[in-house]
């Protein structure tokens, strides 16, 4: 609201679109929305057919021109009547209607409202740098300015650009605006022709040049150019040289300077030159205002001479570079945020007195520079990331950084972390990947409080994990996996941590997980993949989501319970014992009756919880052997199951399915990377008429596979899958009075080919809601949101071994143990939102 008064606005004053003319008398600005597809659509049929229901064949077309006018009413209503009275065929295509002069005037007219800075910088961003990151944009384009203004500003400012999401976009018909009027003088050059020939000096206009943009994978033809290609071109600020082909970032340069190359460039601020063909940037060339400069793959032993001046860095990218050995180019770039020195084979040190100079550096990355043997006690305190992973020949580590939060020393030729390390406060992230000589880390881990990520995996010397006597309370993620270790670290006392995620892959040494593993609360990924000693697991945490035990040739027993459950436990669960090929019958008997209690449990849970309780979508597990369980009420051999459907079953409402197969591996003889087991149900009259199909995955092998696996026996998949949708729709009660069903099974692998004969035997049952449901007091919702106190249960997807089913209901377990059912007024709040939710999943479903 305005502060005071509004007396300072006269009777007919105009306010125009810039924001500055109101700050500071407004507590905050709205911008409001454009008009969604369906308003939009409206409008513009009005406009152009007088009436705004009218639907025919140009609406393709007229979708066009939404998408280039996004939302705004004006730009609609003026194509509108430009389009207005043309019949089928005639539309305009968007340069047309641009073409215009009423639609050009409409939008020139703001442009022309602008100074000569913003002109030019909307044109550059308009050219160059649109979708870009705001503050990335801003530093390269505001960089002359020196008096704390921002051109990147006013034009958001003023609507003629938009930061969203933290990046620069612009309207579209404001987009195309800018391409049109930056191609009447040429000065921003983005066509391949048009940029040699400015080269090859055959154009008059090059003096004016602003900016060029050459992708070298359009030049067919090597070329070969004078000394001085840029001469002249006094006004030049970006100059990208690049190549739009990843495959082959090494390929050799189109564009070759055999008498050498004179490089003038005073004002030049943007520098991307791939592979730049000189051992040194030219004598004559000024660093003064470079904000970003990379040169990837180049050929250059060192920049330029210590004495430049290069305050205004801002990023600098050499990687692959592998020549480059003198760094003294950078001495006092104290603005310099990000370093990216990767693959720079040839570098053997960081000076001392040049790095500490960069009193702003954020980010280092010396990823696979192998010549690099020691780093001394360089103190960088502003950096956060240091990267130098794969500096295998890299044995002393001593740099002083107070303000790190990830460190990644994989592939390093460590032999010990310093005691140091405990200084760290701020480190979240640590690490150690395939440090193989790495024999101990210290105790003083222990007091990094803030680490939340412990990576050790393939450091295969290191038999124990440091006594951290439960200081570790961040820690989420452990990664022992390729190591020594011959047991589970005891470091994690019940409820005092947050371990999420506990690897010990392919330890070739521990034989049994002592039981204090069940006590850690919050883990939900077990990984334990070809622990070939492992002879016993015990009883598992209560929220595990999954248990990899692959190809644990030891594995005899399981405990029983195998986990706790409780009326709170609806997670996701899948226990994979592929390749257990010594796991015993009793144990297997756990594993099934694991999932069919927690079958049970979901099932039971029906009559017990309201919305505060969403039902989790799959439990399942697999395991060697060739028998269905004599519990699955459908069995036959082969993969079809064929049946009659009994009185009650199809009087009931079916809320989910128990599934088995039994899987040959016999026709797969290479190694698998991955497939799912699939089935089809049929829900028929008893006409034989088809009321519903519905399909679902029993299970599968993909995912957590980093590579290929044999898999030589038979094994078993057994699952529940919770079918617990909106069931209130017309063809879900048809389902209800079936009489017969076709169930087919079938594999199909990461391919999506279908694996013949593989299915030997498959099963099931039906699960329906316990007798005596009211279900005007009992509700399932899928994807709604739960109340405040809920533990988030969500995943990353590339971390889920098997995903599942025709519905992805979220689980969303209560803290504790159970509802209280305290707060009515919360209760009724979140069942009248997933309600809400509900009618608008109808309504799309509708459309």
């Amino acid at each position: 609201m305005l502060e005071l008064s509004r007396l300072w606005r006269r009777d007919n004053s105009v306010l125009l679109n810039s924001v500055f003319l109101v700050e500071g008398l407004v507590d905050d600005t709205y911008v409001v929305p454009g008009l969604n597809q369906k308003e939009g659509l409206a409008c513009l049929s009005y406009h152009a057919f007088g009436d705004a229901t009218r639907c025919d064949s140009d609406e393709g077309n007229l979708r066009t021109l939404l998408d280039y006018a996004r939302g705004n009413p004006l730009a609609l209503s003026t194509l509108g009547k430009e389009l207005y009275g043309r019949g089928n065929g005639q539309w305009v295509t968007i340069h047309e209607a641009l073409a215009n002069k009423n639609i050009q005037d409409l939008f020139k007219s703001c442009y022309d409202c602008l100074n000569r800075p913003q002109k030019d910088a909307f044109l550059d961003v308009t050219c160059f740098f649109i979708s870009q990151d705001h503050e990335f944009v801003k530093t390269v384009v505001d960089s002359s300015c020196g008096d704390g203004t921002s051109v990147i500003k006013d034009l958001a400012d003023k609507f003629l650009i938009e930061i969203t999401s933290g990046r620069v976009e612009m309207h579209g018909l404001m987009y195309a605006l800018g391409k049109y009027l930056a191609s009447q003088n040429q000065w921003r050059l983005l066509n391949q022709q048009d940029i040699i020939q400015a080269l090859e000096k055959k154009l008059d206009f090059a003096g004016a040049v602003r900016g060029i943009f050459l992708d070298m994978s359009e030049v067919s033809v090597a070329r070969a150019l004078g000394q001085k290609p840029f001469h002249g071109m006094k006004e030049l600020r970006y100059l990208k040289l690049y190549t739009s082909c990843t495959r082959f970032p090494e390929s050799d340069s189109k564009l070759n300077f055999p008498e050498g190359l004179k490089f003038s460039l005073e004002k030049v601020r943007y520098l991307h030159w791939h592979k730049f063909p000189l051992m040194e940037l030219p004598e004559d060339f000024t660093p003064k205002n470079l904000v970003d400069l990379k040169l990837p793959y180049s050929n250059i032993i060192r920049l330029w001479d210590s004495s430049n001046d290069v305050t205004n860095l801002r990023w600098v990218d050499l990687s692959h570079s592998i020549n480059l050995q003198d760094l003294s180019g950078l001495s006092g770039a104290g603005n310099l945020q990000r370093l990216n020195l990767e693959g720079c084979t040839g570098l053997k040190e960081l000076p001392k007195e040049i790095m500490e100079t960069m009193t702003s550096l954020l980010y280092l990355n010396m990823r696979s520079c192998t010549s690099l043997i020691s780093l001394r006690e360089i103190t960088i305190k502003s950096l956060k990331t240091l990267i130098l992973t794969n500096c295998s020949n890299l044995e002393k580590f001593q740099m002083i950084l107070e303000n790190i939060e990830a460190l990644h020393l994989d592939g390093t030729a460590l032999k010990e972390l310093p005691e140091s390390i405990k200084d760290r406060k701020k480190l979240v992230k640590l690490s150690l990947k395939d440090c193989t000589k790495l024999a101990s880390v210290p105790d003083s881990v222990g007091k990094l409080q803030a680490l939340g990520e412990l990576i050790l995996s393939g450091c295969s010397n290191l038999r124990s994990f440091p006594d951290v006597k439960g200081n570790m309370k961040m820690l989420r993620i452990l990664l022992l996996d390729g190591t020594a270790i011959n047991q589970v670290p005891q470091a994690f006392p019940s409820g005092s941590n947050g371990l999420q995620r506990l690897s010990l892959r392919g330890n070739l040494v521990i034989q049994t997980i002592q039981a204090h593993i069940g006590q850690l609360f919050h883990l939900k990924f077990l990984d334990l993949q070809d622990c070939k000693n492992l002879t016993s697991i015990p009883v598992l945490p209560p929220n595990l989501q999954c248990l990899d035990a692959h190809g644990c040739d030891s594995l005899t027993t399981v405990a029983n319970p195998l986990a706790f459950l409780n009326l709170t436990d609806q997670i996701r669960t899948t226990l994979r014992f592929s390749q257990c090929n010594n796991l015993d019958e009793v144990s297997k008997s756990y594993v099934i009756s694991y999932i069919q209690k927690k079958s049970q449990l979901m099932s039971s849970a029906f009559n017990r919880y309201s919305l505060s309780y969403v039902m989790e979508s799959y439990t399942g597990a697999c395991f060697p052997g060739c028998h269905v369980p004599e519990w699955f009420r459908y069995q036959e051999h082969g993969p079809v199951i064929e049946t009659e459907l009994r009185r009650h079953e199809s009087e009931n409402w079916l809320i989910g399915l128990d599934l088995c197969a039994v899987v040959s591996f016999q026709h797969c003889q290479d190694q698998i990377s991955g497939f799912h087991v699939k089935c089809t149900f049929e829900f028929k009259n008893a006409d034989g008429s088809l009321i519903r199909r519905l399909r679902c995955t029993v299970g599968g092998f993909s995912g957590t596979w980093t590579e290929p696996r044999k898999v030589e026996s038979d094994h078993v998949f057994v699952s529940y899958t919770s079918l617990l949708e909106d069931q209130e729709t017309e063809e879900d009660k048809k389902v209800c009075s079936s009489t017969k069903v076709s169930v087919k099974f079938e594999v199909i692998d990461d391919a999506g080919e279908l694996v013949t004969r593989s299915v030997l035997k498959c099963g099931f049952s039906m699960v329906y809601e316990p007798e005596g449901t009211d279900h005007d007091k009992v509700s399932w919702e899928v994807g709604c949101d739960g109340p405040p106190n809920v533990a988030d249960q969500n995943t990353d997807d590339d971390d889920e071994p098997m995903s599942f089913t025709t519905q992805e209901a979220e689980v969303i377990p209560i803290d504790g143990q159970g509802s209280n059912g305290d707060d009515e007024g919360q209760q009724q709040y979140y069942e009248e939102e997933c309600r809400a939710k509900r009618q608008c999943i109808k309504d799309g479903s509708e459309k």
